[in-house]
C-alpha cells in the first residue's frame, strides 16, 4: 500500500472523528430544542438525514482537498518525512464511526417517550398543571385547591393553541415522586404550573409559579386572590384571574380565554373526586366514580359535566365487564340517556359529545352519527383526550387505520399515565396485525395498572397471534381463561384446552359463576375467540350471540376485525348470523335509553 494512500487515510480518520463529535452536538441540540418549538417530527428526521448524508460527503472532500493557510486546495503530494498511521483500529475506524452516528440518531437508550411531543405539534404552547397544594391549614380547602387546579386546566384548554396534559397523568406522576424534568420529558410540555393555596386573613390566595421545563427557571410568578368569595366561588374567581394572567404572558395564543366557569354547586366536590377514581379503571375505581358522579347529578340534574361523567362511568363499567351496578343493555341505555341530557344541557361542552359518541361507538351506533360527535368533541376541545381515544376506534371501524393510530397516540401523549389510553392503541394494533406494538402497549398498561384484566388479555392475544403461545401461558389471565385455552391449543395441550372450555361453557349456561367482579360477557367473548381460532364457526357464532345477548359490547369490534376470527370470517352461516346479531343492538340500546329518559 502506497505511502500517499496511508497518509490520506490518516487525515480522513481525523475528519471522521471531528465529524462524529460535531454530529453529537448537532443531534443533541436538535433533540432538546425542536420539541420545545413544537415543530413536527419530520424536522428532526430531516436533521438526522442531513447528518448521515453529510458523513460520506465529508470523507470524500477530506480525501480530495486540504485546508492550508485559510485556503482550500487539492491534496498536495505527501511529504516523505511524515509517518502515516496504520493498523486494524484505523482500518475499522470509518465503519465504526458510521455505526456510531446511526446509533446516535436512533438513540435506543433515550428515556424520553417518542409520543411526548406528538400532541403538541403545531400548537403555540404546552403546559402541565400540578395539583394545587392546600397550605391553608384547613383540610376543608383540599377540594377548593382541587377545584382551582381543574379551573386552571379549563382556562388553558379554552385558549385553543395550548397542549394541556391530562390532570390524571400529572397527579399520578406527582404521587409517584417523579422529578420535574422527568415529568416534563414524559409529558412533552414546555411549561409547568405549580401553585399553593394560602389564607390571608379571610381571603383565599393562590401563589403560582410558571416554570420552564427544560431549564427549570421560573418564567414568572404571581398571586391571585379570591376576593370576598369563599369555597368554589373563590376557586372559580382565582382560576379565572390566573387564566387572564397567563394569556397576557403568552401573546402568541390564538384566542382569549373564556370567562370563568362558576363551580359553586355542592356536587362539584363529588365530581372532582369521582374523576380521580375513574382514571384508575379498576373495579373499585369505576364503582366509586359511578357513586360520586351520581351524587353530583343528584345535586344538580342540569350539570352537563356531571351528566357526561356519569355516562362515561356506566360505559366504562360495560367495557371492562364489571359487575356492581347496571349491566348490559340497561347500563348502555342509561349511559346514552345521560349523554343526551349532557348535550342538551350544554351544547358547547366537548365532554358531552365525547360521552355520547363513546357509548354509541360501543353499542353499534350509526357511524355517521358517531363520527359527527367525534368531530364536535375535538372541534370544541383539541385536547379532549377521551375524544381522541374513542375517535380512534371509530376511524378504525371506517378503515382509516393510520388516522386511528395517530389519534390514539395523541391521547397517550396527553395522558401517558392512564392505562386506558395504552389499551386503545393495543386494540388498534391487534386489529391491523401489528402484534409487537400491541404487546408493548399492553405491557405498559399492565405496569401502570397491575390490577386490570384487559392488559394481560390483550398481550396474550397478541402473543398468540404472533405465534408465541408459550409466552402467553406465562401470563395470569384471571377471568379470561378462554384465551388461555386458545394458547394451550396452539402449544399442543389440546386436552387441557378442551377441559377449560367445557368448564367455562357449563358455568355460563348454568349461571353458576361465583365471580363478584366480572360479568359473564368476558367469558362468552373468550369462548367465541377460542372457537373462532380453532376454526369452529358454528360454536364461534353461538358464543358471539351469547356475548351480545348479555351486552351491546359483547365482542369488541376490533377483536372481530382481527386475525382471531380469520378462520371463520368467510363462512356464510357465521357472516350472516353476525350481521343479524349486530343489526338489532343499537335499537335495543335506544329503547333502554328512552326508558331511562322518562
Amino acid at each position: 500500500m502506497s505511502f500517499g494512500f496511508e497518509l490520506k487515510r490518516r487525515k480522513v480518520l481525523r475528519v471522521a472523528v471531528a465529524y462524529f463529535f460535531t454530529s453529537v452536538a448537532v443531534l443533541e441540540a436538535a433533540n432538546l430544542v425542536l420539541p420545545s418549538l413544537f415543530l413536527p417530527a419530520w424536522v428532526f428526521d430531516t436533521v438526522v438525514t442531513v447528518v448521515l448524508v453529510g458523513f460520506p460527503v465529508a470523507l470524500v472532500l477530506a480525501w480530495t482537498f486540504e485546508f492550508v493557510d485559510g485556503r482550500v486546495r487539492r491534496e498536495r503530494p505527501p511529504d516523505a518525512n511524515e509517518t502515516p498511521g496504520s493498523g486494524p483500529v484505523q482500518r475499522a475506524a470509518v465503519p465504526i464511526l458510521i455505526g456510531c452516528i446511526v446509533l446516535l440518531a436512533w438513540r435506543p437508550w433515550s428515556g424520553s417517550d417518542p409520543l411526548a411531543a406528538l400532541a403538541g405539534s403545531g400548537l403555540a404552547d404546552s403546559v402541565a398543571v400540578v395539583p394545587v397544594d392546600n397550605r391553608t391549614g384547613d383540610p376543608a380547602n383540599d377540594h377548593v385547591a382541587a377545584a382551582i387546579t381543574e379551573g386552571i386546566v379549563r382556562h388553558l384548554r379554552a385558549a385553543g393553541d395550548v397542549k394541556v396534559s391530562d390532570p390524571y397523568s400529572v397527579a399520578s406522576m406527582v404521587d409517584a415522586g417523579v422529578s420535574t424534568q422527568d415529568m416534563m420529558r414524559e409529558l412533552g410540555v414546555q411549561k409547568l404550573v405549580r401553585g399553593s393555596l394560602f389564607l390571608e386573613g379571610e381571603t383565599l390566595l393562590l401563589s403560582a409559579l410558571i416554570i420552564d421545563g427544560f431549564t427549570g427557571q421560573v418564567l414568572w410568578d404571581g398571586t391571585y386572590p379570591g376576593g370576598e368569595a369563599s369555597g368554589y366561588e373563590a376557586a372559580s374567581m382565582i382560576a379565572g384571574e390566573f387564566g387572564l394572567a397567563y394569556e397576557s404572558q403568552t401573546p402568541e395564543l390564538r384566542q382569549a380565554y373564556t370567562s370563568p366557569v362558576l363551580m359553586g354547586h355542592t356536587g362539584h366536590e363529588a365530581l372532582i373526586e369521582g374523576t380521580r377514581w375513574l382514571g384508575r379503571r379498576t373495579f373499585e375505581g369505576i364503582t366509586r366514580a359511578r357513586e360520586l358522579f351520581g351524587i353530583a347529578v343528584e345535586s344538580d340534574p342540569e350539570d352537563a359535566e356531571a351528566l357526561a361523567a356519569l355516562s362515561k362511568a356506566h360505559a366504562l363499567s360495560l367495557i371492562y365487564r364489571y359487575r356492581g351496578g347496571p349491566e348490559g343493555y340497561e347500563a348502555a341505555g342509561m349511559s346514552l340517556a345521560l349523554a343526551n341530557r349532557a348535550v342538551a344541557a350544554d351544547p358547547d361542552l366537548s365532554a358531552a359529545y365525547a360521552a355520547r359518541g363513546y357509548i354509541a361507538s360501543r353499542a353499534s351506533g350509526p357511524l355517521g352519527e358517531v363520527g359527527s360527535d367525534c368531530r364536535e368533541a375535538l372541534d370544541l376541545d383539541p385536547n379532549a383526550v377521551d375524544g381522541l381515544s374513542w375517535c380512534a376506534r371509530v376511524l378504525q371501524q371506517l378503515g382509516w387505520e393510520t388516522e386511528a393510530l395517530d389519534n390514539a397516540e395523541k391521547a397517550i401523549a396527553l395522558d401517558p399515565r392512564n392505562a386506558g389510553r395504552r389499551l386503545a392503541v393495543a386494540y388498534n394494533a391487534i386489529a391491523v396485525g401489528d402484534y409487537d406494538e400491541a404487546v408493548e402497549h399492553a405491557r405498559s398498561a399492565r405496569a401502570l395498572s397491575p390490577g386490570l384484566a384487559l392488559p394481560p388479555l390483550l398481550e396474550a392475544r397478541a402473543l398468540l397471534l404472533s405465534g408465541r403461545p408459550q409466552q402467553c401461558l406465562d401470563l395470569d389471565l384471571g377471568p379470561n381463561a378462554g384465551t388461555r385455552a386458545a394458547c394451550l391449543h396452539d402449544a399442543g395441550q389440546i386436552a387441557r384446552a378442551r377441559a377449560i372450555v367445557d368448564s367455562l361453557a357449563t358455568t355460563i349456561s348454568l349461571q353458576e359463576s361465583a365471580d363478584s367482579v366480572f360479568t359473564d360477557v368476558a367469558r362468552a367473548e373468550d369462548l367465541a375467540v377460542y372457537h373462532a381460532w380453532i376454526g369452529d364457526s358454528e360454536m364461534a357464532l353461538t358464543w358471539v350471540e351469547m356475548a351480545f345477548e348479555l351486552s351491546p359490547s359483547g365482542v369488541e369490534s376490533r377483536t372481530l376485525q382481527s386475525e382471531l376470527f380469520d378462520r371463520v370470517r368467510d363462512d356464510d352461516t357465521f357472516r350472516t348470523g353476525l350481521e343479524a346479531i349486530q343489526a338489532g343492538i343499537w335499537e335495543r340500546v335506544q329503547l333502554e335509553a328512552e326508558r331511562h329518559s322518562r
